[in-house]
This record gives structure tokens, C-alpha cells and sequence, in this order.
């Protein structure tokens, strides 16, 4: 009986549970006519297999890697619980990039699983998926992009949560940005101008296409995302694409109105009489005009350094209830 190959081009024919939520995102970007490097995925199907028999299955991925284009790869994983809508999982699983020839990549593959089994016993794990839930984990084999310039890019400011576009580039390749910790040049692009970042860059237009791309994907993808990307010198290649996590729930403070409305310092004992009171009063006002408001007076501004600062996720709250 003939065995279905455990590697297969990435195309939508392939049934979505042996994929993994990574690999459907780069699906997504090529269904939307999103240039993306020569893709292919391991089944998830190899790594249940795996499980069972190793050196069986490595046996078998040895003469199915020989078949592959004789380039560099980036290996990385595509599971069952990755980028999420609530959760990315980013950075708990291994990512290998340059790698090229049998053993290599086979080697590569195998230090994948093997992260995922330790990451499905891991503190993160469990309280997301569950200490019960089983991690199924297909492979992206992805062709290296021969990068001029490659990054990031962000469809919202994932510190403070302003709607803006935020480009991050460096020169060469994008893990030198993560795993050598260069310091990126940076974009701030709101409403298709830049309010921060040098607007005489060499490869400006690249920026501008990226920063254009990232508020086209937003709407199809109907979240806000991060992108990342690679440009060879001709053509830009977007490489994943995920919804942002966990930046919605995380207060930013700003003092910007408080030096306006309350200057100078404000001691302990002013502060614990008069910002309860005050805040309470407002919340109370409010709340005839938005229908109660779920924001505690302490909620609403903090002192730093006997300072004032408010809490813009809070007001921003209050303003999307009006």
C-alpha cells in the first residue's frame, strides 16, 4: 500500500488539521496574492508518527528531504496552538533559519519536536491549552529569503495600542534583529504619514510598500497583526503573519492632560484624599451618560514620583462607551 508523503508543498489542498495555525496563516497570504518564499509543510501527521516510532520516521523524512530544492531552509514549527487569536506562543518552540543540506534539516526537525514535547509540559502550556490538551505539530520548510533589508511591521503600536503603523527593519537578515539584538531602524506611520523614523531612507519605497501591505492585511485578516518580511533587493516576501496578542488588556499611563489640569507634585496624603473623591465623581457623571462603568476611581490614574498619570486604557474605555 503506498504511504501519502509526510512533506508536501503548502497549497490549500492540504487538510487544515495536518497544517497547523502557522502554516494557514502564510496560506492566507498567499491566497491573497501576498508574494511568499517556495513553502513546504511536514505534516502534523509525521510528528504523531514520530512519536510512536522515531527512528522509523526519520528514516522515512531522510529520503523525502533528499527530494527537496538544494537551498537554505528556515525550519520552524506550525502547531496546533500557536497564533491563536488569544495566545502566540511565541518563542516557546525552536526556529532554525540558513539551514541547509539532509542531515542538517532532518536535525533541525528533529530539535523542533523535541522543543514541542518540552513546551507541552511547560507552566505556559497548561494554562493555556490545558494540561490535558495534546500539541499536534506539523513543520514549515521554508525557502531563505537572500534579505537586503527585512523586519517586522505592526498594523497598531503594540506598547500603547495608538492606531498607527509601525515598521521595523534591518539591514540583512531578520534574526539579526531577534537574536542578535541590533537596533532596528523604526517607523510611525498614521494615516500614510511618518510621524517618526528617517524619511530619507535608502529604501524608503520598501518601507512605504510594507507599511501599505500591513493596513491591506488588517482588513482581510480582520484583526490587528504583526508581519514579518524579507526584501532581496527586487521583490518584498512576507514570510508569517499573526493576529497581535495580549497587548489589549495592558494599561499605558500618561501624564500629558495631568500637567495641564493638576501641576506640581501631589503628596501621599493629598493624593489618597482628593483622587478617590475626584475620580469618583467623574466615573459617577459619566456613568449618567454611558450606563455604569466597570472602573474603579483607583483605576483610572496612578502617581508616579508624585506625579499624576492617567490611565489611557481606562479612558480610552470610557470613550468607546460614549
Amino acid at each position: 500500500m503506498k504511504r501519502d508523503p509526510y512533506i508536501c508543498r503548502l497549497s490549500g489542498r492540504l487538510k487544515a488539521s495536518d497544517n497547523g495555525n502557522k502554516a494557514r496563516s502564510v496560506l492566507f497570504l498567499d491566497r491573497h496574492k501576498f508574494r511568499i518564499p517556495l513553502s513546504y509543510i511536514l505534516s502534523a501527521r509525521a510528528y504523531d508518527d514520530y512519536l510512536e516510532d522515531r527512528q522509523r520516521v526519520m528514516d522515512l523524512l531522510a529520503g523525502e528531504i533528499e527530494a527537496l530544492p538544494d537551498i537554505s531552509y528556515a525550519i520552524r514549527s506550525s502547531t496546533s496552538i500557536e497564533d491563536s487569536g488569544d495566545f502566540s506562543f511565541a518563542g516557546q518552540f525552536q526556529t532554525f533559519t540558513d539551514i541547509s543540506g539532509r542531515q542538517n534539516i532532518l536535525q533541525a526537525i528533529g530539535m523542533v519536536w523535541e522543543s514541542v514535547s518540552e513546551t507541552g509540559q511547560n507552566d505556559y502550556s497548561r494554562k493555556v491549552a490545558g494540561s490535558d490538551a495534546s500539541i499536534r505539530c506539523a513543520v514549515i520548510i521554508q525557502e531563505m529569503v537572500k534579505a537586503r533589508l527585512s523586519g517586522v511591521s505592526f498594523s497598531k503600536n503594540p506598547v500603547n495600542n495608538l492606531n498607527e503603523i509601525i515598521v521595523e527593519a534591518v539591514e540583512g537578515q531578520g534574526e539579526d534583529l531577534v537574536q542578535k539584538g541590533i537596533t532596528p531602524h523604526r517607523w510611525r506611520i498614521r494615516e500614510g504619514k511618518i510621524t517618526e523614523g528617517p524619511a530619507d531612507f535608502t529604501l524608503q519605497h520598501v518601507i512605504e510598500e510594507v507599511a501599505k501591505a500591513t493596513k491591506h492585511l488588517k482588513k482581510l485578516y480582520k484583526s490587528h497583526i504583526d508581519l514579518e518580511w524579507a526584501y532581496d533587493g527586487q521583490d518584498i516576501y512576507y514570510l508569517q503573519v499573526r493576529s497581535i496578542t495580549g497587548s489589549s488588556s495592558i494599561p499605558v499611563y500618561s501624564n500629558k492632560m495631568a500637567r495641564e489640569m493638576l501641576p506640581g507634585q501631589i503628596k501621599p496624603l493629598v493624593w489618597s484624599v482628593n483622587i478617590p473623591m475626584v475620580n469618583g465623581t467623574w466615573i459617577q457623571i459619566l456613568s449618567e451618560i454611558t450606563g455604569k462603568l466597570d472602573v474603579k476611581p483607583d483605576e483610572l490614574a496612578r502617581p508616579f514620583y508624585y506625579r499624576a498619570y492617567f490611565n489611557m486604557l481606562a479612558l480610552g474605555e470610557i470613550f468607546r462607551q460614549f
